[in-house]
């Protein structure tokens, strides 16, 4: 959305990249010194991951934070998400 490209479900499945993230880092994963900075991050897919955060949610969220919308997880199909070990 940040690139005005077309709004898809894949982009739910990187919002709830964004909201693991934040619940288990208290922290956002795209922050940059302004507003330009932080769109640059996201439309790069650039982000820290957290060594606190547990492995296998680590790759649950790198998978859903994926920068190309149709290798999201769950993007072509859903039950790729639900089998994810995270849940």
């Amino acid at each position: 959305m940040v690139t005005s490209r077309q709004y898809s479900f894949a982009s739910d499945l990187w919002a709830l990249g964004v909201i693991i993230y934040q619940m288990l880092s208290a922290s956002l994963p795209f922050k940059g010194r302004n507003q330009d900075e932080t769109f640059e991050k996201i439309k790069k897919g650039v982000f820290e991951m957290p060594q606190s955060i547990d492995p296998v949610a680590q790759n649950l969220i790198s998978k859903l934070l994926e920068i190309n919308p149709e290798q999201r997880i769950g993007a072509l199909d859903l039950n790729d998400l639900y089998s994810h070990e995270y849940f």
